[in-house]
């Protein structure tokens, strides 16, 4: 698996007013952006050649060619001409796709081990292996348990709840774009829905080591966080 998919065409609504004038993939986080830091983990563990659909401010994706010399990698850009979604603009790029490959969502800094995500893919004949990751959250109130007779049965001050969510990560085979119509708004889910129904979808733990900058504090964090990241190795 020697090629990725970036998706970068988002708005980013919840990052405004950042992302007015600055798409969300190219927002800086200490140093470096998200897409760049996506580039530069791609490369190091082995990709060739990397596709980045764009349509919001399309025109500020042109520093991604930079990465090509500086990072020794093929970069290309597929321009979306009207909004596709997180998955319809495969088809703008199949005749690229010829063998697995990995799609992930331009605002995410993530290190998943693709490797063992294309060998489940292969080992299982599997058509998408979906990265998770598991989301810890804390319900700021006291959570009422009742019966069918609106009896108290327990009050639980504050859980924590954990659940398994999607990490916007994927390895696909390319048989699953003959579920992509042309020029049709198309998103992941939605693709998964279709693939489910004749193929075989699978999951795989990414692990710790993944931050979405799509919420104001996310991003406000995510140099810190990223920093840690690269003191713990």
């Amino acid at each position: 698996m020697m090629k990725a998919v970036i998706m970068a065409g988002g708005e980013g609504l919840r990052l405004r007013p950042f992302t007015y004038v600055v798409p969300k993939p190219l927002l800086p986080v200490g140093d470096i952006s998200p897409i760049e830091y996506s580039v530069r983990y791609l490369k190091s563990i082995g990709f060739k050649e990397i596709l980045i659909s764009t349509n919001y401010l399309k025109e500020k994706f042109q520093i991604c060619m930079e990465y090509v010399n500086k990072y020794d990698i093929d970069i290309r850009l597929i321009e979306e001409q009207v909004k596709l979604g997180t998955a319809g603009s495969l088809d703008l790029m199949r005749s690229r796709l010829d063998e697995p490959f990995a799609l992930l969502n331009g605002d995410l800094l993530a290190q998943p081990r693709y490797d063992d995500m294309l060998s489940i893919l292969r080992g299982c004949d599997a058509d998408i292996v979906i990265g998770i990751k598991k989301y810890t959250t804390q319900v700021p109130y006291g959570v009422i348990q009742f019966n069918e007779s609106n009896e108290l049965c327990s009050i639980v001050e504050k859980p924590t709840m954990t659940h398994w969510i999607s990490a916007g990560i994927y390895v696909l085979h390319p048989r699953v774009l003959n579920n992509v119509e042309s020029q049709t708004y198309l998103d992941m889910p939605a693709l998964i829905e279709k693939t489910k129904r004749d193929g075989k979808v699978l999951t795989f733990d990414i692990g710790d080591k993944w931050l979405d900058i799509g919420k104001v504090e996310d991003y406000e964090n995510a140099d810190r966080v990223l920093r840690s990241w690269e003191i713990v190795g």
